[in-house]
């Protein structure tokens, strides 16, 4: 991690906010640009997979860089999109039992959410539609439901389900029920299109896909990147993080939830093992890392498997860093950004050492 974090830089700062739409809420995060670089810089602002996106690219040809950065995430869009027939993902999920052509994206895609479920015993599976439907998170009106209904949606899920094959054209079997690719794919897309950008010579760029950051490089001064960590609780960022070259994504009780009668919340992030709304002791967890797809993933994974089996994975792989939120308000991070990490006034952070 020593690699992309260093001493501070003040020249652009990332606020993310969470806005409230009636009682059901989705969290998106608008761009705060406070300060240009003075570089050739073009910025493309739009909406996606379901969340606004920002694309900022400095550097020669910025404009052109940023228009087909937009162009990818869209197509990526249609791809792994679950409601758009045609989609990859939406052919899986109605050709259960047989095996579908695929982009080789889409099992790359696939392959690595699998294998970070494998990594985190379960806590990430991206067969959970059936169980995200009886919620309604993946269309259909919010809702508890009842105990022989989730217990049925469970009994379609599981990682063992999905297969793969090579070949000539990649292919994908699923047993039953469905995939939904939310938990991963806004990453791996931006982890796609950070690729591209460097091959093509770009050192200075950052993609905010609803709040899914990666930054390359630094800005084109050569100070730090500094991002707002948001509070779950709602209210000002809880602290600043100073980075290069890497991505920050986090998974919170804040992004998509709602209430019961009696003012109960019940968040989109799913436990497998229950088919309930995971409750680790987390309110939040920010993933740090330069994959940005495997940080997605981690981050959901992460939130699920909680504080302290989140620190033994830590102390294990040695290749992201972390923060997390407790339900108490109490701050988690980890030692090796410890330095690169400002908690807001009124924050106080115990640093998770190895």
């Amino acid at each position: 991690m020593k690699r992309f974090l260093g001493k501070a830089g003040i020249m652009l700062v990332l606020l993310i906010f969470l806005c409230v739409l009636t009682t059901v809420s989705h969290a998106w995060y608008p761009l705060e640009i406070r300060e240009q670089t003075g570089d050739e810089t073009a910025q493309e602002d739009f909406f996606s997979m379901d969340t606004p996106m920002t694309v900022l690219v400095s550097g020669k040809n910025a404009k052109e860089e940023a228009r087909e950065a937009r162009e990818m995430l869209e197509g990526d869009d249609a791809r792994w999109s679950p409601t758009k027939e045609g989609s990859d993902v939406y052919r899986i999920n109605h050709h259960i039992g047989a095996y579908v052509g695929v982009a080789e994206e889409t099992k790359e895609l696939i392959a690595q959410s699998i294998r970070v479920g494998r990594e985190t015993n379960g806590a990430l599976d991206i067969t959970l539609l059936p169980v995200l439907r009886a919620w309604g998170f993946s269309g259909g009106a919010h809702r508890v439901p009842r105990y022989d209904e989730l217990q049925a949606a469970r009994a379609l899920t599981g990682l063992a389900k999905l297969h793969s094959k090579d070949g000539r054209e990649p292919a994908v079997m699923l047993e039953s029920g469905g995939i939904e690719l939310g938990a991963t794919a806004k990453g791996y897309a931006s982890e796609l299109v950070a690729e591209r950008l460097r091959a093509k010579g770009i050192t200075s760029a950052l993609l905010n896909l609803g709040g899914n950051v990666e930054v390359i490089g630094k800005k084109p001064n050569g100070s730090l990147w500094k991002i707002g960590i948001r509070n779950p609780f709602g209210g000002d960022p809880i602290g600043v993080l100073q980075v290069s070259d890497t991505s920050v994504v986090t998974s919170a009780i804040d992004q998509r939830f709602f209430t019961d009668e009696t003012g109960h919340r019940y968040w989109h992030i799913i436990d497998p093992t229950t088919g309930k709304p995971a409750q680790s002791g987390l309110a939040s967890a920010t993933i740090i890392m330069p994959d940005c797809g495997y940080a997605d993933a981690l981050s959901t994974a992460v939130f699920v498997m909680g504080k302290d089996s989140a620190f033994a994975l830590w102390k294990e792989k040695g290749d992201f860093e972390m923060i997390l939120v407790a339900m108490n308000g109490k701050i988690y991070v980890t030692e090796g950004i410890q330095a690169a990490f400002t908690p807001s006034e009124g924050f106080t952070v115990e640093v998770l050492h190895e």
